[in-house]
C-alpha cells in the first residue's frame, strides 16, 4: 500500500512538472521574435532563381523553444513570390538567437511580370515574410503567427 501511495505521489509530481513546463513553453513562445536578416540570390537561370531567406528566431526567455516548422509566404515588392515550409525542426535555448536559413526556388513562370522583370534587371527589392510557426509542446502543437517587418535590399 505504501508503494502505491509513493508511486501515485511521484506520478502527481511529474504531471505537475510537465504542466509547468508546458505553461513555460507557451509563455516563451509568446515572447519569441522573428527577424528577417536577409535574402540572398544563390543563382539564376532562364526558369527561375535560387534564393536563401535567412530568418532569426530570438528567444528572450528562461525556457527553450522547440520550433517544429514554419509555413511561410515570401513577398517581394509586396507581390507574393513563393511559399513553402521549413524542412527540419529547430531548438532555441533560453536567451539565445538561432538562424533559420530557408532555401527555395522562385520559378519565373509563377510570378508576375513586374516581379520577373525586377529579378532580370536586378532591381531594388523589398522583402517581407508572413507565415505560421508551429511549436511542439507536451500537450500538442501551438500555432504562432509570424509577421516579419520588410527589409529593403539592392
Amino acid at each position: 500500500m505504501k508503494r502505491l501511495v509513493a508511486a501515485l505521489a511521484c506520478v502527481s509530481m511529474l504531471s505537475g512538472c510537465s504542466l509547468y513546463q508546458a505553461y513555460a513553453q507557451r509563455e516563451a513562445i509568446r515572447q519569441a521574435a522573428f527577424h528577417l536578416k536577409g535574402v540572398s540570390l544563390d543563382g539564376m537561370d532562364l526558369t527561375g532563381a535560387n534564393v536563401t531567406v535567412t530568418l532569426e528566431l530570438e528567444n528572450p526567455t528562461e525556457t527553450e523553444i522547440a520550433l517544429d516548422r514554419i509555413d511561410y509566404v515570401l513577398f517581394v515588392n509586396d507581390l507574393r513570390a513563393l511559399s513553402g515550409s521549413t524542412p527540419q525542426p529547430i531548438h532555441v535555448p533560453a536567451h539565445d538567437v538561432r538562424p533559420l536559413p530557408i532555401h527555395a526556388t522562385l520559378r519565373f513562370r509563377d510570378v508576375s511580370n513586374e516581379l520577373r522583370q525586377a529579378f532580370i534587371t536586378r532591381g531594388r527589392f523589398t522583402y517581407r515574410l508572413e507565415g505560421t510557426g508551429h511549436f511542439d509542446t507536451p500537450f500538442g502543437p501551438i500555432d504562432y503567427p509570424i509577421h516579419v517587418a520588410p527589409v529593403i535590399a539592392q
